[in-house]
């Protein structure tokens, strides 16, 4: 089930959802997630940490980000969160990948979270 969920967010990601009008997350205005939208932050951000650790960490390898995150990803969406954020953290004190850089921690939950 959750395998399907990841499925579904980078499909999110990069196609969008034409069938019900909305367009790809990657393209999502600053208004979508703000003002009376508020609400679907909290969502697009964690779509956007997986999306990107697929994208651009495993460069679309499903083989290879399965492998790499299995366990978290049988435990949920916030397991599989925590477990990208963790394995980042340890890479040299790094945080997660945000516009193909590496920032910290602090950095990207000020930013991004």
């Amino acid at each position: 089930m959750c395998l399907y969920l990841i499925c579904s967010t980078i499909q999110h990601w990069e196609k969008g959802v034409p069938e019900k009008r909305l367009p790809l997350l990657r393209d999502w205005l600053y208004k979508y997630t703000y003002g009376p939208n508020h609400n679907l932050q909290s969502k697009y951000n964690q779509q956007h940490i997986i999306a990107l650790e697929f994208l651009d960490q495993y460069k679309g390898d499903k083989k290879k980000f399965v492998e790499a995150y299995e366990v978290t990803i049988q435990k949920g969406i916030t397991s599989l969160l925590h477990a990208i954020t963790a394995a980042h953290q340890q890479q040299d004190g790094l945080g997660p990948v945000v516009d193909g850089q590496y920032c910290t921690a602090n950095l990207f939950f000020a930013t991004y979270l």
